[in-house]
């Protein structure tokens, strides 16, 4: 286990790292008319498992599922994903992106993928940080 300065810069670094992606991704959904509030979102469906529940996606973005509602109803009415019925549960709902969605998501991604970072690491090296990052983010939802 790392020393607690140690852990603590890094946790900093990472932090900053972050917002550095989430003002990236907001800034590039603006410019295309999308609230930044559904950046979160968005880069979930694009990049996460297909077809999550409400109840995934919330757990997903670490918030209540009832702002996740109010998330997808922005995102419908902007015509960017869409609520289905899963599985043919009637009572479950999944969300999905609408190609127009789809489409802004990667607008999105792209430039982050140009601002990051992240992208002037080597590739061994950009190998080596995912394998950590799945690693301590992978203990924590096996808990």
């Amino acid at each position: 286990m790392p020393e607690l300065g140690e852990l603590v810069s890094t946790a900093a670094l990472i932090d900053r790292l972050a917002a550095i992606h989430r003002a990236t991704a907001e800034a590039a959904l603006g410019e295309i008319g999308v609230l930044p509030s559904l950046t979160g979102v968005l880069w979930l469906l694009e990049q996460g498992p297909a077809d999550p529940s409400m109840k995934e996606v919330a757990l997903s973005l670490g918030c209540d599922p009832s702002y996740v509602s109010l998330l997808a109803g922005q995102l419908e009415t902007s015509g960017l994903a869409e609520r289905v019925v899963a599985g043919g549960d009637a009572r479950a709902r999944v969300l999905r992106l609408t190609p127009q969605g789809s489409a802004a998501a990667l607008h999105m991604l792209a430039a982050v993928a140009t601002a990051s970072p992240l992208a002037t690491l080597p590739a061994g090296e950009m190998e080596l940080l995912g394998e950590a990052v799945r690693a301590a983010v992978g203990s924590v939802r096996a808990e």
